[in-house]
């Protein structure tokens, strides 16, 4: 048995949550320094407190790829194809998921205000222990909504703690609010990240790619579904429809991109060139 065939039967070693999180974190901090403190043009300014273990930890791991995923999706069409209706379809689609996620929790967060007033709760006892602030740089009407939608999980697990406490509700329920907060979280930035591949792949179909701004590479089920998602395009190569909340999500134990290398590809290109 070759070299090569025994490296592809040798099972594949899956890291653990802690290193996972480590390197989300780190692939997080590089889309910070690389492009949000780097950005060349206007933003807005923003202190961001939290204070709830799954959102904090949502929040340093996807806040600013988010962010970057969303300006190479709209930046790249607008620059390669010489038309914003791409770009601005992709943005559409980004807002109406976003948009979804902070109407779930406003309907939650309502829910809990009804109970609350049933059992006698008084919300105004709610304190915090720890104390997560970052000084956001926001950057474009996506980053504006997901840094709402971080604040809006963060209040809702705020209230279902103070519902705990006062016994109004399960353990069970309490925890089971603290995973509904971490999966719908991700799953807006995994809808963000897909809205890139997708605004991507549309760029390469035109003949009219940039070296180093490459869709990322699918195969399987997934491919297909990313394929029938695609933006609707006439004979002249408008965009005349895209898929707004319905793109591919991440299959099920799939590892998660823990770093977007669109940037870092352009500029090996360039250095190669």
């Amino acid at each position: 048995m070759t070299a090569v065939a025994e490296k592809q039967q040798q099972p594949r070693v899956q890291p653990s949550p802690g290193d996972r999180h480590a390197t989300l974190i780190a692939a997080n901090m590089k889309a910070k320094t690389q492009f949000a403190d780097k950005y060349e043009g206007a933003s807005i300014r923003l202190k961001t407190i939290l204070h709830n273990r799954p959102v904090i930890r949502s929040f340093k791991r996807i806040f600013n790829i988010s962010m970057r995923n969303w300006y190479i999706a709209t930046s790249v069409p607008r620059a390669s194809l010489g038309d914003a209706s791409l770009a601005s379809q992709v943005e559409a689609g980004m807002l109406k998921k976003i948009g979804e996620t902070i109407e779930y929790f406003k309907k939650q967060i309502k829910q809990c205000e009804i109970v609350a007033a049933d059992g006698e709760v008084d919300f105004a006892l709610i304190s915090h222990g720890a104390e997560f602030t970052d000084d956001t740089r926001v950057i474009g009407p996506v980053a504006m909504q997901l840094r709402q939608l971080f604040l809006m999980a963060d209040h809702y697990l705020d209230l279902t703690q103070a519902l705990y406490s006062f016994a109004q509700i399960t353990g069970d329920e309490a925890n089971n609010a603290s995973y509904e907060v971490k999966k719908r979280l991700e799953a807006a930035s995994t809808s963000i990240r897909n809205f890139r591949r997708l605004s991507l792949e549309k760029v390469n179909d035109s003949g009219k790619n940039r070296e180093g701004f490459k869709a990322v590479a699918v195969d399987g089920d997934q491919a297909g579904q990313l394929k029938d998602a695609l933006p609707a395009s006439d004979e002249a190569g408008n965009v005349v429809g895209i898929a707004s909340a319905g793109v591919a999500e991440t299959p099920a134990g799939a590892p998660a991109e823990p770093d977007e290398d669109s940037l870092d590809t352009a500029t090996n290109a360039r250095k190669a060139a």
